[in-house]
């Protein structure tokens, strides 16, 4: 009887953790599947050391999976192609930690001294308040040429130090 009474009790957890949510909230509608984009063609500058004529670059769900000759990748079915012929390819030159062309946003000085259950945001925003989708970055960059110059030279003196970014 114990032994039942076991069983019981270990299919049951094992059904009901099965049957569990999502441990976050997904904005729209479910889909398992995944984007892929080629861009075929194009010269590719994968370092600083490293170009690739003709070359093709594979994205999976907006991360690369795939860089190199145009016979070398295999591309999927039912991949977007774009034909990049004449065109270039570099490797991003984003630097997350600077905050430059982008205004500063002014903080509140009300302190928030409990949680906040419900959005401010009229409309269809994402339930995380610190996420902006409805913000558009490029329109907001201001270009500072005194800034500019500071940024290339520290990224001049990153590059010689490390031998490349």
């Amino acid at each position: 009887m114990k032994q039942v009474f076991i069983f019981l009790l270990i299919l049951f957890t094992g059904s009901q953790i099965s049957m569990a949510q999502e441990t976050f909230s997904v904005n729209g509608p479910h889909n398992k599947i995944h984007n892929y984009y080629a861009f075929i063609h194009a010269t590719i500058y994968k370092d600083y050391q490293t170009i690739l004529q003709n070359g093709t670059l594979l994205i999976k769900d907006g991360k690369v999976v795939g860089i190199g000759e145009n016979k070398k990748v295999t591309i999927p079915a039912n991949t977007v192609v774009y034909d990049l012929k004449g065109k270039y390819i570099y490797p991003s030159l984003i630097d997350i930690y600077t905050d430059y062309g982008v205004p500063h946003k002014v903080k509140s000085t009300k302190p928030h001294l409990s949680p906040q259950f419900n959005s401010n945001n009229k409309g269809a925003f994402d339930w995380n308040q610190a996420i902006h989708p409805e913000v558009e970055a490029g329109k907001l960059f201001k270009v500072d040429d005194k800034k500019a110059n500071i940024f290339i030279h520290h990224l001049k003196i990153k590059c010689d130090i490390s031998g490349g970014i």
